[in-house]
């Protein structure tokens, strides 16, 4: 006849229950970790997101400044007094222009009308972190932006028929009270004054010719140059040569086959603001 200990018997249950109790301590911290490693990712992808939805905001605040439709609405807008201030700027001769002693805000559309920037720090327009306009509240709003421009009149006058310079920036700041990132903040960035109603780049044209050797030509300092024109003397053979580095003098250099007839070489080159 076969007899169980009792004893034996209670205390494996006991230690069952124990291993029970460990592994299901075990699942749940690692259940944990991996749900904060999901949100640490989450919140990873929506800054990374942010952060290129900010680099193609500033790119469109500064096509819309060089934009004559953009342009257009912001005059006719009267929704802020610094439109209205705007416009008798910027059109020249329609109206008086004041120099501006301070930034003034404006609000700027984009060619379709759309405001797309505020007049202040107080009165932006906002977007989410995939860069489309939100309305105040929203708790996807993380960029608020607003736009100012400042007017120069010749000599130094408060007011003229037409500015000597006309210059907007606009600003790119994190909304107030975000917290979508995890703990990471994105800097204000104010951009560079831009020329109202001009891109933000100066194109020009270098052309020069020579004759009977080879000549390199100094064409100044630019961000970029590259060769636009050769214009074959019909006599021999030539070469036009264009060299440079971002910031740092730039030559056209000619080689001609050696008579008399000059080889005119050109070269267009790209100044950013």
């Amino acid at each position: 006849m076969i007899s169980y200990n009792d004893s034996r018997f209670r205390n494996n249950k006991g230690q069952a229950l124990i291993q029970v109790i460990i592994a299901m301590g075990i699942f749940a911290f690692l259940i944990v970790s991996f749900m904060n490693a999901v949100s640490s990712q989450r919140k990873d992808i929506k800054f990374n997101q942010a952060m290129i939805a900010r680099n193609l905001l500033e790119m469109r605040m500064e096509k819309y400044l060089g934009s004559s439709g953009s342009l257009t609405f912001t005059r006719n807008s009267t929704a802020s007094l610094g439109n209205v201030k705007f416009a008798g700027c910027y059109t020249a001769g329609a109206a008086l222009c004041e120099a501006t002693t301070t930034p003034v805000g404006f609000i700027l559309y984009d060619p379709n009308g759309v405001a797309v920037s505020g007049a202040s720090v107080n009165s932006p327009v906002r977007y989410t972190s995939r860069g489309e306009i939100c309305n105040p509240g929203n708790n996807d709003c993380v960029f608020d932006v607003y736009t100012t421009f400042t007017a120069i009149c010749p000599g130094g006058t408060a007011t003229c028929a037409s500015p000597i310079n006309l210059s907007a920036t606009f600003t790119i700041s994190q909304t107030p009270g975000v917290t979508a990132f995890g703990g990471f903040t994105f800097k204000t960035v104010t951009s560079a004054p831009f020329p109202v109603g001009a891109p933000p780049y100066l194109l020009s044209y270098q052309i020069r010719s020579y004759a009977g050797g080879s000549s390199a030509f100094n064409i100044g300092v630019h961000d970029f140059c590259a060769l636009a024109r050769y214009d074959y003397d019909g006599d021999g053979a030539g070469s036009c040569l264009v060299n440079g580095t971002k910031k740092s003098p730039w030559t056209l250099t000619i080689v001609d086959e050696g008579d008399a007839n000059p080889l005119v070489c050109g070269a267009i080159c790209l100044d950013f603001y």
